[in-house]
């Protein structure tokens, strides 16, 4: 029987959702997992994941590559970005404003109508607060300053993993996060 070193072992023991490797081995050929996930999150319990792509790389011959975590597509044409952050930083909301236009961007063919859009989510799943208000997750939309929504179908989701309090989706966040 092989020996593993105890240092490879307890990297092993520690990896989460958060770790890109134990992330692709998980979704790659269970598309259920991602269902599931966003399930919860969106408090949806129709919605059905038609594909999942992987490190998914959105390439651009003019602007910064982006490389999606998990990238889903339901049913009826809405997509979703799902990203695990192990080290959240301070530029989390424009980072989520660069994925949702680069969704957008391949969402729509030239000539289509801009009405062919359908609903695109960027959610960043965080080992921390990178909002820092305390709170376990913030969505955000485009209003105006009456608070009046544009309903374009953009949505940007930040889940604080670590929140301590009692929310809905404490149990899952706490799966996600265990070695």
């Amino acid at each position: 029987m092989a020996r593993i070193d105890a240092d490879f072992l307890q990297i092993i023991k520690d990896f989460s959702l958060f770790d890109d490797v134990y992330m692709n081995c998980f979704f790659k050929d269970f598309p259920e997992g991602i269902q599931f996930i966003l399930r919860k999150i969106l408090d949806r319990s129709d919605l059905v994941v038609k594909s999942v792509h992987i490190q998914d790389v959105m390439v651009s011959m003019t602007s910064k590559t982006s490389r999606l975590d998990v990238f889903a597509e339901d049913g009826e044409g809405n997509q979703y970005d799902v990203e695990f952050q192990f080290l959240p930083n301070e530029n989390i909301p424009k980072r989520g404003r660069y994925y949702l236009g680069n969704i957008d961007q391949n969402m729509i063919r030239r000539g289509e109508d801009y009405d062919t859009l359908h609903e695109a989510y960027v959610i960043f799943i965080c080992a921390g607060d990178p909002i820092k208000k305390h709170k376990p997750m913030y969505h955000y939309t485009m209003k105006d300053e009456d608070g009046n929504e544009l309903n374009d179908g953009q949505h940007l989701l930040i889940l604080n993993a670590d929140y301590e309090g009692d929310w809905r989706l404490k149990d899952l966040m706490n799966d996600i996060k265990a070695s």
